[in-house]
């Protein structure tokens, strides 16, 4: 996996995160500082490998359910 920083047509970086097959598996929102994607791709490289997953699709998960 690889992240990319680039720089869209309204000014603000964004980054991908592009798996080994070069798809791109995750993006980001947009920030008006290189740094801050910069450091957004630090954090989510420290902790990605123990995050937990919330599914979201279980009505009880999403706050729909009694």
């Amino acid at each position: 996996m690889k992240f990319e920083i680039f720089k869209a047509f309204n000014g603000q970086y964004y980054w991908r995160g592009r798996g080994g097959d070069g798809k791109t598996l995750c993006h980001s929102e947009g920030y008006r500082h290189k740094e801050a994607a910069e450091h957004a791709i630090q954090a989510i490289r420290g902790e990605a490998a123990s995050a937990a997953i919330d599914d979201l699709t279980q009505a009880k998960a999403a706050g729909f359910g009694h």
